[in-house]
């Protein structure tokens, strides 16, 4: 099976998490990171589970889950260890044409969640189609020792870069000339290893001469600010 892959926003969007054990508490915090709107149904619920609902994250309905209770969801796991639940639940969702993924259950599920490594708005993401769980979490392992935290920060300043440069839509070659020009003068292997003020002549040598370079770096991840000045 060939899956599409695919980044959706469900800011906002209603998510229902069948299930109140482990497997289900990844699923919610997943989704709560997301800043989805997450409802929990289950007449048990993990304790760290019980923390993200006094917190405000989430809801939870404390009792077994009942036909109907999918109504205007967008995306709905299936993680109970009950296989008549997840089989209704599985139902339901097909009933309703909602996406679901039921866990432990390839062939029941409309998508999978791959494993993945996140560092602010970089996200890479592994997918063995299910195949071998232990060889995603063998390359993502790989990948987080290859991009550390201080990509977060790379992508962020990249996100600033981009609000100065792509102004003229008709300029798009020029624009893509910037890019290159940065990329190419090493501005991420200088990024990744902390040597800010190469960053900055880099910046200051690519972009318009208007442009803010202290606010370009304000901020970015372990950038010092009195390093960032020198």
């Amino acid at each position: 099976m060939q899956f599409f892959p695919i980044n959706l926003d469900i800011s906002g969007r209603l998510c229902v998490v069948v299930g109140g054990g482990r497997v289900a508490l990844r699923k919610a915090k997943s989704l709560v990171g997301c800043n989805a709107q997450v409802k929990v149904i289950s007449p048990v619920v993990h304790k760290d589970l019980e923390r993200l609902e006094t917190d405000g994250a989430l809801t939870v309905t404390r009792r077994n889950y009942r036909p109907g209770d999918l109504q205007g969801a967008f995306l709905v796991f299936a993680a109970t260890d009950n296989r008549r639940v997840q089989e209704s639940v599985g139902r339901e969702a097909a009933e309703r044409k909602i996406l679901l993924n039921s866990a432990d259950d390839p062939a029941r599920c409309d998508f999978q969640i791959p494993a993945k490594v996140r560092h602010g708005d970089l996200l890479l993401t592994i997918s063995t189609g299910g195949a071998s769980p232990a060889l995603s979490k063998s390359i993502r392992e790989q990948l987080e020792e290859q991009f550390g935290p201080e990509y977060g920060g790379i992508v962020e300043l990249f996100a600033r870069v981009r609000e100065i440069v792509v102004t003229d839509a008709d300029n798009s070659e020029g624009n893509r000339r910037i890019f290159h020009q940065m990329l190419e003068s090493g501005i991420v292997q200088y990024a990744e290893s902390g040597e800010w003020t190469k960053v900055r002549a880099i910046l200051e040598k690519s972009l318009p001469a208007q442009a803010d370079i202290e606010s370009v770096m304000a901020g970015i991840s372990h950038v010092d600010h009195d390093e960032v000045k020198s």
